[in-house]
């Protein structure tokens, strides 16, 4: 003998059975204990959840959690200027790269006159700058220059990990 399942029960009790469907389940139902008992477990489910009351909540809920899951994820003033320093060093950094190529491409022998002029204007305004840059990559100055770059990766780190563990509370709390 066919088993009823319970999605087919679950319309029995809905009524969304057509007819053919529906006394194929009642002649079932009268020959199976085990099928009867599933319907009866079922049927007080069915009740248990029409008695659930809907719990009502004020108007501005959606938009109150929002507000205090926005200022809970608003950026701290310190991280914002750290990142800024941090990307600031970057973009100078890379500044000097690209003078440091533009340098080499003026002093080159196959440029021409009107571009090797604007080249030269070119360097000589960021010529200053590529003297400082060329200090620090010499000598004492690398040993300084690597000793800032490793302290500004372990204070990122800090501000990494420490903000990945803040988020890691707050989604605890939630």
């Amino acid at each position: 003998m066919k088993r009823l399942s319970d999605e087919l029960l679950n319309k029995y009790i809905d009524g969304e059975l057509d007819f053919k469907t529906l006394s194929e389940v009642e002649t079932v139902l009268k020959e199976s204990e085990a099928d009867r008992e599933n319907l009866r477990t079922l049927l007080k489910i069915h009740n248990g959840l029409k008695e659930i009351r809907e719990f009502k909540v004020s108007n501005n809920f959606t938009s109150g959690v929002m507000s205090k899951i926005a200022i809970k994820f608003k950026p701290k003033r310190s991280d914002k200027y750290f990142i800024i320093s941090i990307s600031s060093f970057f973009i100078l950094l890379s500044i000097a790269v690209i003078g440091i190529v533009i340098s080499l491409m003026v002093n080159s022998p196959e440029q021409t006159s009107s571009t090797q002029q604007f080249m030269g204007y070119l360097v000589s305004s960021l010529d200053s700058f590529s003297v400082f840059i060329r200090k620090i990559f010499n000598g004492s100055g690398i040993s300084i220059f690597g000793s800032i770059i490793s302290l500004g990766l372990l204070v990122t780190a800090y501000f990494f990990f420490e903000n990945h563990r803040n988020i890691k509370e707050i989604q605890n709390k939630f």
